[in-house]
């Protein structure tokens, strides 16, 4: 058994209200490991809403500057106690974007008051660990990474950026709060000069960052150090649109969205989430946890997809989306748990496993039929995804549930290999046997065909002849 030092990686997902889901994963990070989130992670990189728990998990308490000032529980507080003020209840919001002389956006005094009370002057560079967050600066035209690394350069002065303007423009999304501007003091000899970015939400280009912080990681851990990164998703619509119903959706409607179907700039950078977190699985494997639920718009006991859907109702069930996380998936966090308090990756991870590919690899070859076979495979595939979570699991896919949950990356491409060999010999087995019966069979039925035959030939009247003329 090996161990290795860690350099640990934190990626919290957008969302607005939703963002309530991975407050409370932290919460229970926090209760089991019994250290703060700034200490437990190397580096915490948030976009949008993620940016706001983020920021508030790594600013420093006034009364001692090496402890952070907010716990993950007053985080999950922050959105329970303060969604409705920044997100109220306004009839025909929507409707305005489309009116002249209104915009339709909520009023952002109400969010700007909340994150002075809570932030007040703290500026980025304050942050206790390495911190990056993501905003589209439209004055400049280009995505920008507003950072602070320990140790490190820091020509563009994103250090001395207020916490409050930088939050307050990077969760600008369409249609919900106006475009912000920012400020930074790049030199710091002419702290009066300042320069001046116009920022609207990081979403737009890094809806998920876990991909962006483990290229960061690599540039600023340690040479000899396994980094591992933790992303923290807000929830994944489940939803499936046909061609017809996609087609019968307004200009407005792609725009604008809703529950059922989502906005065309909701489904593009849901889809960019998806495939960027597979593709860091592909890389890293068993170094990625990502934590994540599906949202399925129109069940009655799914929350909403919306980001500001602020109703008590809404905010009890994201809450309680984020406890079917923590129950469905407790055995990893106790490892996560482990490995972020001694900081050292342990290859048991791989002993687990490989242990359950060979159960899994048994179950296959034991298959007695094409049909069972498939259905083990198919299972395999469903239970060995690490970003969704299923509280239904059958008793019949117990066993294979339970040894699918812990497979690596690796280990799941091998028992893909296999299932295709194992499948193509039982197909030429049927087909073997098939051909055999129907050889055999048509031995078999030989002398029935020759005595119809000859029945029948008995049956046939010979015809009388043609009478003579």
């Amino acid at each position: 058994m090996t161990k290795k030092r860690v350099f640990t990686v934190l990626a919290i997902d957008g969302g607005g209200v939703r963002g309530i889901i991975p407050s409370k994963l932290l919460m229970e990070i926090e209760a089991r490991t019994g250290k703060p989130i700034a200490e437990l992670f190397d580096l915490v990189a948030g976009t949008s809403t993620g940016s706001i728990v983020a920021a508030g998990l790594t600013t420093p308490s006034e009364h001692d500057k090496t402890k952070p000032k907010y716990t993950a529980e007053n985080m999950r507080d922050f959105y329970i106690n303060e969604a409705s003020k920044i997100f109220p209840a306004v009839k025909y919001r929507q409707l305005m974007h489309l009116l002249p002389t209104t915009s339709g956006f909520y009023d952002p005094k109400a969010f700007e008051d909340i994150l002075e009370d809570r932030l007040g002057n703290a500026k980025v560079g304050d942050s206790l660990t390495n911190v990056m967050f993501p905003a589209m600066d439209i004055k400049n035209y280009k995505p920008v990474w507003v950072k602070s690394f320990k140790g490190r350069r820091d020509p563009k002065g994103w250090k001395t950026m207020s916490l409050v303007d930088l939050i307050r423009g990077g969760t600008s999304a369409p249609t919900i709060f106006p475009a912000k501007y920012a400020y930074t003091h790049p030199n710091p000899k002419n702290p009066e000069i300042t320069e001046r970015h116009a920022f609207i939400d990081g979403s737009f280009f890094a809806g998920s960052i876990a991909r962006r912080a483990y290229t960061a990681a690599k540039r600023i851990a340690p040479p000899d150090a396994e980094i591992i990164v933790v992303h923290l998703g807000t929830g994944t619509r489940k939803a499936s649109l046909t061609p017809e119903e996609y087609n019968k959706i307004s200009p407005i409607g792609l725009i604008r969205g809703g529950d059922n179907h989502g906005s065309a700039i909701g489904m593009a950078i849901e889809m960019s989430n998806i495939d960027i977190n597979e593709d860091l699985r592909d890389e890293i494997g068993a170094k990625l946890f990502s934590f994540d639920n599906y949202i399925t718009p129109g069940e009655a006991d799914s929350p909403s997809i919306a980001i500001d859907n602020a109703e008590p109702g809404n905010l009890v069930k994201l809450e309680a989306l984020a406890d079917d996380i923590i129950d469905n998936r407790d055995e990893e966090i106790e490892t996560l748990c482990k490995m972020l308090e001694q900081k050292l990756f342990n290859d048991d991870l791989h002993l687990k496993s490989k242990e359950s590919f060979q159960n899994l690899f048994n179950m296959l070859d034991e298959a007695p039929t094409l049909k069972e076979l498939e259905f083990i495979h198919r299972k395999i595939i469903k239970y060995s995804s690490k970003d969704m979570n299923f509280d239904k699991i059958t008793k019949e896919e117990e066993g294979i549930a339970k040894f699918a949950k812990k497979l690596q990356e690796k280990h799941i491409v091998e028992l893909e290999r296999l299932f295709n060999v194992i499948r193509d010999d039982k197909r030429v087995q049927v087909s073997d046997s098939l051909n055999r019966f129907k050889k055999y069979g048509s031995k078999l039925l030989k002398p029935f065909k020759r005595n119809k035959n000859s029945d029948n030939s008995k049956n046939i009247q010979k015809k009388p002849p043609n009478p003579k003329p």
